[in-house]
């Protein structure tokens, strides 16, 4: 299985095989490095939404909201025309696809 074009389903399950003799050390520092990526984002976005500040723009597209009378939304993103390409660069799936399962999920 590519790392680089796993989603994030995908590397949640290629991690649980890690130590198990199903992942070569290789293929081990390719998921971790992953992990810390997609980490990083999720971590950068809150640190952006609760910061108050002109820059509380998150840039990943990680954090949603559930708005009262309305369905689950993602907090605003800078550059929102580019985050699916940031998104992908991290194994993510698209905002698009990510906000639907935070509906399906979450609702």
């Amino acid at each position: 299985m590519p790392v680089l074009g796993a989603r994030l389903d995908d590397l949640l399950a290629l991690a649980d095989h890690v130590g198990e003799g199903g992942v070569h050390e290789r293929g081990r520092v390719s998921v971790l490095a992953a992990f810390r990526g997609v980490l990083v984002a999720f971590l950068e976005d809150r640190i952006a939404i609760h910061g108050g500040t002109e820059r509380s723009l998150q840039w990943f597209g990680t954090q949603f909201r559930k708005v009262p009378g309305r369905v689950w939304e993602s907090f605003p993103i800078r550059d929102p025309e580019g985050v699916d390409q940031r998104r992908a660069e991290l194994c993510l799936d698209t905002l698009a696809q990510r906000a639907r399962k935070i509906v399906k999920e979450c609702s």
